[in-house]
């Protein structure tokens, strides 16, 4: 009976021995799992702080090339900076060029508008910056509805300060025949001309759609405006013209 406690006593030392021996290495594997999970995420955070830092140094160069192109005084240096918004496909780019030079943010918003390859991000953006450029060209005097004398003064008021020419553009309801009525002046972005509606003997009682052109090509006073796709209209006004003029 002793001999038989004795073996049985011996076995299971013999496998508390095992199971230590075994247990060993699977408690090193273990440590060295954990430690090389550890250094592994800490590689991977480290690359990623590398990463955020790369994107940073980035971004600090295309602003500081967006905006010293788009403050040069030389045109074709500042067509880069609208290369620079299309080539990064950025909203807020877009959005500063067209606060400091609409008639490129408008070109650039076009462009991008009807481009594809484009994401619809920056599409709607380029939508959104293009009508609001647009709007900002506008009659502010005379207002819609306004009966006037044959003679009026026009006031409105424009973004596109570098653009060469702002053309008043009248057209009567009777025969919706634009015509180049006058050049106007711009002084800080304010609007002011004058027009001539119809003649003593012609127009008198009549309708008429005023609006505005600013554009870089040359139009003739007096003839039909041409047609450009670089042109930008404003409001069109209707104007009733006084059958007896105001003394």
């Amino acid at each position: 009976m002793s001999d038989i406690r004795g073996t049985s006593l011996k076995t299971y030392w013999q496998v508390i021995d095992i199971i230590g021996k075994l247990a060993i290495p699977i408690v090193l594997g273990f440590m060295t799992w954990t430690l090389s999970r550890s250094q592994h995420d800490l590689a991977v955070k480290q690359a990623e702080r590398q990463q955020q830092q790369i994107q940073a140094t980035e971004e600090l160069k295309v602003l500081e090339i967006f905006y010293k192109e788009l403050l040069s005084e030389d045109p074709a240096r500042k067509r880069l900076a609208c290369a620079i918004v299309k080539m990064h496909g950025r909203e807020d780019l877009l959005e500063r060029l067209a606060i400091v030079a609409p008639e490129l943010g408008l070109w650039t918003s076009i462009e991008i508008s009807q481009n594809r390859f484009e994401s619809s991000e920056v599409r709607g953006a380029a939508q959104r910056v293009r009508y609001n450029i647009a709007e900002r060209l506008e009659i502010s005097n005379p207002a819609d509805g306004d009966s006037v004398d044959m003679f009026v003064e026009v006031h409105g008021t424009t973004p596109f300060f570098s653009m060469e020419h702002h053309y008043i553009i009248v057209t009567p309801y009777k025969t919706q025949s634009d015509t180049v009525e006058s050049e106007a002046s711009v002084t800080n972005g304010l609007i002011r001309g004058h027009i001539k509606l119809g003649s003593a003997a012609v127009g008198a009682g009549e309708r008429f759609a005023l609006r505005i052109i600013a554009t870089n090509s040359t139009f003739t006073i007096g003839e039909a405006p041409i047609p450009l796709q670089e042109s930008i209209s404003s409001n069109s006004v209707t104007v009733t013209r006084r059958k007896e003029e105001k003394p």
